[in-house]
């Protein structure tokens, strides 16, 4: 993920919100990341791996 030049590089271990196409379940990783900004209105442990939305699986996807 690239910060934009109109953003200041977060710290370390801070918060910040990214809207993202879908997120791979073995890993977690987001794909087609977009920094949006620092978040001071959360706390770290408030962000959990459940909040991301996972791309289907290729048996998900069949079933739908």
């Amino acid at each position: 993920m690239t910060i934009p030049p109109n953003h200041h590089i977060p710290v370390i271990g801070g918060v910040v919100e990214v809207r993202y196409l879908y997120a791979f379940p073995e890993s977690g990783i987001v794909y087609q990341p977009v920094y949006l900004g620092e978040r001071s209105d959360v706390e770290q442990h408030e962000c959990v791996r459940s909040q991301l939305k996972f791309k289907p699986t290729a048996a998900e996807a069949q079933a739908a």
